[in-house]
């Protein structure tokens, strides 16, 4: 029997990592610069989900057009979508400007990763989910 549109999914991911997900801006010379989907807890996610694990990553990003690829990247590897949450506000942004060794530093003031609420995350996902993995 089809599920009904718009019914909610009843299954849940057996590997939640919680971290952040940002956009990684790389200086390749003086005047270029490289855009990568990035960040620690997503990372450790959509590694976790290759070998076909239900895997999810609790974090939040924005609605312009480095969180559309986050978005997209995080669908492509298999990620439940239910644990990312969308604002709309910039995403985190982690400028590197030095690749060796690499100096970096972060852009995201009032930006949508500070906008995750555990709350509305799917209700009963802590009780089903066999392991949790929290920072990098």
């Amino acid at each position: 029997m089809m599920k009904p549109m718009g019914t909610e999914q009843t299954t849940f991911p057996q590997f939640i990592s919680a971290g952040h997900i940002l956009t990684n801006i790389i200086r390749t010379d003086v005047s270029s610069w490289l855009s990568r989907p990035d960040g620690a807890g997503w990372n450790v996610a959509r590694a976790v989900a290759r070998p076909g694990l239900p895997t999810a990553c609790e974090g939040s990003v924005g609605t312009d057009n480095f969180s559309d690829d986050l978005w997209e990247a995080s669908v492509a590897a298999g990620l439940d979508m239910r644990f990312i949450q969308r604002a709309q506000r910039p995403s985190l942004l982690a400028i590197v400007y030095m690749t060796g060794p690499p100096t970096y530093y972060y852009v995201g003031e009032n930006g949508a990763d500070l906008t995750f609420d555990p709350s509305n995350l799917p209700q009963g996902w802590m009780e089903r989910a066999k392991w949790v993995h929290f920072g990098a």
